[in-house]
């Protein structure tokens, strides 16, 4: 059975991903989990690319072995990206096959979301964005909890290039790209430059805005479904 490694998005966890493995029958749905949230909330967070693809990269490298792939939304997106060019440096084997969700290439990053805004401002911009943060606004005590793992995600997210990825070469793995119709933050058109970077690559628009990974969910599930022969 493949195995496909999810990367959650600025400020999600690993929990996002768990409700995939009752959907995606003949796949082994592998949640990441970055540190400083859901089961790793004893552990720091993490604030440069850096050392948060290093920090996978130790904990997960003898499990990316056999037939596997990588699918990472927005921030994850680009994790998986610098990742995959940490195991080639390595000389490991490469997944069979990367799904890049809701992330502008490389050479277009930035522009996401200010960390440095006042907290309700930040909440409200995410929440524009389709961000599913209602709750939040209204509980200080989860607002105290979530806040500092999003203003880290989302620092690492505005400062993402390592020097793996500032000039980086064009990988022998194939890259489905994911884009929301909608998506003001990471429109397909910035999207579009993630072909240079591959070998082979296909694209696809979904209903929906930056959090289209979940409105139109089903839709996602069938797209991975059909590259990963399920």
């Amino acid at each position: 059975m493949i195995k496909l490694f999810c990367f959650p998005y600025a400020g999600g966890s690993s929990f996002f991903y768990y409700k995939w493995k009752n959907k995606l029958k003949n796949i082994n749905v592998i949640p990441i989990e970055y540190p400083g949230r859901g089961s790793k909330m004893s552990e720091e967070l993490l604030g440069d690319m850096d050392a948060l693809v290093t920090n996978i990269y130790s904990e997960y490298i003898d499990d990316f072995s056999g037939s596997y792939a990588f699918f990472g939304h927005s921030l994850g997106a680009q994790v998986s990206f610098d990742l995959l060019h940490l195991i080639k440096q390595n000389a490991k084997q490469l997944p069979q096959q990367l799904f890049i969700s809701g992330r502008k290439s490389p050479e277009k990053s930035g522009g996401d979301i200010n960390y440095l805004l006042p907290d309700n401002e930040l909440l409200i911009n995410l929440q524009q964005l389709g961000g599913r943060v209602e709750h939040l606004l209204n509980d200080d005590e989860l607002r105290q909890l979530y806040l500092p793992v999003l203003k880290a995600d989302l620092d690492i997210s505005q400062h993402c290039i390592t020097a793996r990825t500032q000039n980086p070469t064009k990988l022998d793995v194939p890259f489905a790209i994911l884009a929301g119709k909608n998506d003001e933050m990471d429109s397909f058109e910035n999207m579009k430059d993630w072909e240079l970077l591959t070998e082979k690559c296909t694209f696809h628009i979904l209903d929906g805005g930056h959090f289209f990974v979940e409105d139109s969910e089903q839709e996602v599930l069938d797209i991975i479904n059909s590259y990963l022969g399920a």
